[in-house]
């Protein structure tokens, strides 16, 4: 069955991965399970966001909050690098 909803950890490929997918009655499935991001995440994503609007002063907000990384040369790099 074909899945819009990028954020169902049954979505791949745009295909619902289950074997046999349930509507209710408007048409939602009934086995959608919802990605949960943590916050910190999250607030990658609204700095990244707000940056690409244009809107570096209201970025630098959340900036501020965020915490830095550690200063270590091997370092993995966050998910919103």
């Amino acid at each position: 069955m074909i899945c819009e909803n990028v954020f169902c950890v049954y979505n791949h490929n745009n295909r619902c991965i289950v074997n046999e997918p349930e509507l209710d009655i408007m048409g939602m499935c009934r086995a959608c399970v919802y990605v949960e991001p943590d916050a910190e995440y999250i607030k990658c994503l609204k700095i990244k966001m707000l940056k690409n609007w244009g809107d570096d002063d209201l970025a630098e907000i959340y900036y501020k909050d965020k915490k830095a990384p550690p200063d270590t040369p091997n370092s993995a790099p966050t998910l919103c690098d």
